[in-house]
């Protein structure tokens, strides 16, 4: 993979590469390019961890928890797949409630009625 440097120069940025090429984009080109190379590497990390992205997705399904992980329809499809037929899976209960406390603690302040030891 060739390398390319990133750099600013008043109001454009400039992208040098390793052979002293010098191209200038307006910022506003800028951030195109790093959206749509932001969304293709999600895109790309998610096809290239899709197995452990199914099984976790099949996990979550079984936890009846109210998200997902991905909206991708064939990694859905083999999540459901999973939980509904996975060994390993369905030793985990469906839905367990939560027994833990839940909220902010709440700090208690005494009274000071001036007869303090």
């Amino acid at each position: 993979m060739a390398s390319t440097r990133v750099t600013y120069d008043a109001h454009e940025v400039v992208l040098v590469t390793e052979d002293g090429k010098a191209h200038r984009l307006p910022p506003e080109a800028a951030f195109a390019i790093a959206r749509a190379l932001n969304e293709a590497g999600k895109l790309a990390d998610e096809f290239r961890n899709r197995a452990g992205l199914a099984r976790d997705q099949a996990l979550v399904i079984r936890r009846g928890l109210p998200f997902g992980l991905t909206n991708n329809p064939r990694i859905l499809a083999e999540a459901k797949k999973l939980a509904e037929g996975d060994r390993e899976l369905r030793k985990i209960p469906m839905a367990v409630p939560y027994r833990g406390a839940v909220g902010t603690p709440e700090v208690l302040k005494g009274t000071n009625d001036g007869n303090e030891t």
